[in-house]
């Protein structure tokens, strides 16, 4: 006997901690996690393969420079996304 769609139980609307909304954070936090590890494989390969210390250590430099950055926009990003979800 087939049930007719009056019968059925009234569908509720559920908030699932994997939606959308919470895996935003998640995302950026894990892209920032693989950037800061590129960095320090390009740093670790640019330490073991320049031999000029005058190259080694501006290549570092260089790519520290990128890592704070790289920080710095993804506190940003919290700080807007806390500002946001405030108001």
């Amino acid at each position: 006997m087939a049930a007719d769609c009056k019968s059925a139980a009234p569908c509720e609307l559920r908030r699932f901690e994997s939606s959308p909304v919470h895996q935003v954070f998640g995302v950026v936090m894990n892209k920032l996690v693989v950037a800061l590890g590129v960095y320090a494989l390009l740093a670790t390969l640019a330490w073991t393969t320049l031999s000029d210390p005058k190259f080694r250590f501006a290549t570092l430099a260089i790519l520290a420079m990128f890592a704070l950055r790289t920080w710095s926009w993804n506190k940003k990003l919290e700080s807007e996304r806390r500002e946001h979800h405030d108001e």
